[in-house]
């Protein structure tokens, strides 16, 4: 009895060390399964990357912009022994590209504008650049790293330099902008605009004061952002009151422009008339009538300058070219005469050759004569010719 329980017992042990090894081995299967599967979709996909990023249309600098910023690695494009050559070639060539960009900006000088902008372009640059130093050495000449090393210094010591003039200048620019802000309050206080006539020459002397002196403001350098925002403020204040003096007139004047544009509507309409222009002399005296009451009427708008001028411009081309005609035939018609006139001195002189010729050599009086004239003929054909 007991010896069949022991043996039971033993069954019972034997199958579930099967069972249990069964479930091991169904595991293991399964693992290894899930794994080379795995591996299929990671090679898949990676084969997907390479079929999208080729060495045909990749471009170093534009596909690693966002990681380069975000200080992100980023894996470039599968390369293998065909491509490889070429590869690197595309990174040298980037590199250099860098390279040339980093010396520029250190050779430009910003004593006069900001280095702010010019701060970011370097960093970025930089940033590309290190991160091919640091993952393609090979394709990292060591002369652009000097190159970029001595740029960096250089931009570095225009810097500092900048900083101590900025430093030193900085009470003699603020003193310089307060004097043109207190000379542009002298200007405007020392005239009562309000009694200035919309004629009055002092409205353009105003205009050509401030724009001088917003030019001479800009050039006079800058100090901190603080200072140079409370000083272009204090400035534009002084400015802005003449200018609002200035609208009252700036309205008046539009008005009399107005005017002025339907005056010189109607002249139009008058030198219209004029055409088809029959009589040369007498459209010529309307339209040089018409000219002087033109100028007198004064400025027009702007935008309906140009128009109006042209309109009456086209009338005074229309008798320009009817003058130049007439000039023309007159000018044809005395070049036919002096042709004819010419011919009849030619002729002449062919005759009196003849004459002189045929003439009895014993009547030296008649042979005189004869010469005379031929020499007078002869000469006045060189003043015709």
């Amino acid at each position: 009895m007991v010896t069949e329980k022991k043996t039971a017992k033993s069954a019972e042990d034997a199958a579930e060390k099967t069972g249990a090894t069964a479930t091991k081995s169904g595991t293991k299967t399964a693992a290894k399964t899930a794994t080379k599967t795995a591996a299929k979709t990671a090679d898949s996909k990676s084969a997907a990357k390479t079929a999208k990023v080729s060495p045909a249309n990749f471009t170093p600098g534009d596909a690693f912009k966002k990681a380069i910023q975000a200080k992100k690695p980023q894996k470039l494009i599968e390369i293998n022994d065909e491509n490889l050559e070429e590869y690197h070639a595309k990174i040298k060539a980037r590199v250099d590209e860098l390279a040339d960009k980093i010396v520029k900006i250190s050779d430009t000088d910003y004593s006069k504008s900001s280095f702010k902008n010019a701060f970011k372009q370097l960093n970025d640059l930089e940033s590309e650049f290190s991160y091919y130093k640091s993952s393609f050495v090979k394709c990292v000449p060591k002369s652009a790293i000097k190159k970029v090393n001595d740029a960096r210094y250089k931009f570095n010591l225009n810097w500092r330099e900048f900083n101590k003039d900025f430093s030193k200048n900085a009470n003699l620019v603020m003193k310089n902008k307060q004097d043109i802000i207190d000379r542009a309050r002298a200007f405007v206080a020392k005239t009562d605009w309000d009694e200035q006539a919309e004629e009055s020459p002092k409205w353009a002397e105003g205009s050509k004061f401030f724009h001088n002196s917003l030019e001479e403001f800009k050039k006079a350098g800058r100090t901190k952002r603080e200072t140079d925002d409370e000083l272009f403020e204090a400035f534009a204040d002084v400015r802005n009151s003449f200018y609002k003096f200035k609208e009252r007139i700036d309205v008046a004047m539009t008005a009399k422009m107005e005017e002025n544009f339907e005056a010189k509507t109607k002249l139009l309409a008058e030198a219209q008339k004029i055409l088809p222009i029959k009589d040369i002399d007498s459209a010529a005296a309307a339209l040089n009538s018409i000219q002087d009451r033109w100028n007198k009427i004064g400025q027009v708008p702007r935008d309906k300058f140009q128009k109006i001028e042209n309109d009456l411009q086209k009338i005074f081309d229309e008798l320009s070219a009817l003058k130049d005609k007439k000039f023309e035939e007159v000018r044809n018609n005395t070049d036919d005469r002096v042709s004819e006139f010419k011919q009849s001195i030619i002729d002449s002189i062919e005759k009196l050759k003849s004459q002189i010729e045929n003439a009895d050599s014993k009547d030296k009086n008649k042979i005189t004569k004869l010469k005379d004239e031929l020499k007078g003929k002869e000469a006045l054909l060189k003043i015709v010719k």
